[in-house]
């Protein structure tokens, strides 16, 4: 029986453990909420030592965009950004025109309503144009924050309905003067 102890205590943790998991899961969360992160504590004892260890693991996102999917159908996110001043003085026949780079510096964040979920990133084209198919739902759509210079237009909290194009008009302003 003495040899059989160590075994008797891993099992009751085991299944406690996993009770206490299952418990947790079901009945403290909505039954469409994932869990944010399970935690089992494990203690194995042997011969007069104890070892103690802690496992966390975080469910992987669900594959696709992070948006659950919908029987309502999608829409698309369809925006235009500008940016500029580009230099400080244009020339007549000479005009400052903002580069692809330019562009590409400035991607377009696409989050669930409340901010909580990001749910793609979009970088604009050599043009400015970027697009997204979205499930229907309300979104916000925002850039991050340059040092210098601002954006309007953004945050902007965003309708997406069935089978229609949503605009969007993001101006980048460069602070150059």
């Amino acid at each position: 029986m003495k040899n059989f102890l160590p075994l008797i205590v891993i099992l009751l943790v085991i299944i406690g453990g996993g009770a206490a998991v299952f418990a947790g899961y079901t009945f403290l969360s909505p039954p469409t909420q994932l869990p944010i992160a399970t935690t089992t504590d494990t203690t194995i004892i042997t011969n007069s030592t104890t070892t103690t260890t802690t496992t966390t693991s975080i469910p992987p996102k669900p594959p696709g965009t992070g948006v659950p999917p919908t029987s309502q159908g999608t829409g698309t996110l369809e925006g235009r950004m500008t940016i500029g001043p580009v230099c400080p003085v244009e020339q007549a026949g000479h005009p400052c025109t903002p580069t692809p780079e330019m562009y590409a510096a400035h991607p377009v964040s696409v989050y669930s309503s409340d901010r909580a979920r990001l749910i793609t990133t979009l970088t604009p084209d050599a043009n400015g144009n970027f697009s997204a198919a979205l499930p229907v739902g309300k979104y916000v759509v925002d850039v991050q924050r340059q040092p210098i210079g601002g954006a309007r237009g953004v945050p902007a909290t965003i309708s997406i309905s069935k089978d229609q194009t949503t605009p969007v008009s993001i101006d980048i302003d460069t602070g150059i003067r």
